[in-house]
């Protein structure tokens, strides 16, 4: 047998796999226009404040005016798909940890000719609240969106088209089906060969030790990316071991990035629950690599797709858009 000599490289071994304890549910709402267009130019703060609302109507059972000191908010529905009462002074102490992420928004400025698509992502043990999502869905449509209340009909709820094998949960006014949740496996292999997109949209805000980043690279996105997943973990009590941040970032570092542009934005949201402005500083982007030499963090980068990175993700905050360039 062959010895290894302490001349010879060290062999590289991969980093680790993202937990499959962390359940999730990535959906899509299909609705359509029932008035023109929506014009607000912060999309994901309306759905936001919407969804909320909604929550609050066909969901709450105790119809209080604030969720503290409630009997019901371990129990609560709305709660638990990421409501929480207008004028409310802070967090809900007593909730579990918010379980709603919001992804793209296609169609509401009438591009897609009427057909509007939003994608959330139900985080366990949220899943267990299907029927009240789509009950709330409908009444977002019904509410509509913005302060011009631009109506929606929704059509149609199905798992996300990023599932290898996707379902539809409801079409028209038809039966529910609940299907268990899902976790990173049953998400779909990025591309391995050409050229690979990985974007961050106007909105995505990062945070990386306490400070803002001024620049795009992939060993910080792959490290935002691991505590992401590890803040999830422990606020869900997951007993997940996950692989040492180090080992993951020396991987993204070994990693050729072909181009790459990011930029700093400032924008800024009204909080109809806080009655105050919240200003956002976040970074915009773009990385290409080579699809071959993501095999080490393919499936972390699979897993971000549905579960954001860094802030804000119930507002649609923090998104990671992958593609194919070739």
């Amino acid at each position: 047998m062959t010895q290894r000599s302490d001349a010879d490289p060290p062999v590289q071994t991969a980093p680790g796999l993202p937990p499959r304890e962390l359940a999730f549910l990535p959906l899509t709402l299909s609705y359509d226009l029932v008035d023109r267009p929506v014009d607000d130019p912060n999309p994901g703060s309306i759905w936001h404040g919407a969804w909320g609302k909604a929550l609050d109507r066909v969901g709450c059972a105790v119809r209080q005016e604030t969720c503290h000191g409630c009997w019901m908010v371990a129990q609560c529905p709305s709660v638990a798909l990421g409501a929480a009462k207008a004028g409310q002074a802070g967090p809900v102490a007593e909730a579990p940890p918010t379980s709603f992420v919001l992804g793209g928004m296609r169609g509401l400025d009438g591009s897609a000719g009427g057909r509007v698509e939003i994608d959330l992502t139900l985080l366990v043990p949220a899943t267990l609240h299907l029927p009240t999502l789509v009950l709330a869905a409908e009444e977002v449509g019904r509410a509509g969106l913005g302060k011009s209340r631009r109506r929606l009909h929704l059509r149609e709820i199905a798992e996300s088209s990023r599932l290898a094998h996707p379902t539809r949960l409801r079409v028209a006014n038809g039966p529910l089906s609940l299907p268990s949740p899902r976790d990173w496996t049953h998400l779909s292999p990025l591309p391995t060969t050409g050229r690979i997109r990985l974007g961050l949209p106007d909105g995505a805000i990062l945070i990386a030790d306490r400070q803002r980043m001024s620049e795009l690279t992939l060993p910080a996105l792959v490290r935002l990316i691991r505590r992401r997943v590890r803040l999830l973990c422990d606020q869900r009590h997951l007993d997940a071991a996950l692989p040492s941040e180090t080992a993951l970032v020396q991987e993204a570092h070994r990693i050729s990035v072909l181009a790459s542009s990011s930029r700093t934005f400032h924008a800024s949201r009204w909080s109809s629950r806080q009655r105050q402005r919240h200003p956002q500083r976040g970074l915009a982007g773009f990385l290409e690599v080579r699809g071959e030499s993501l095999a080490g963090i393919e499936p972390w980068l699979r897993i971000a797709q549905v579960t954001g990175v860094g802030k804000g993700t119930s507002l649609g905050l923090g998104r990671l858009e992958i593609s194919s360039l070739s």
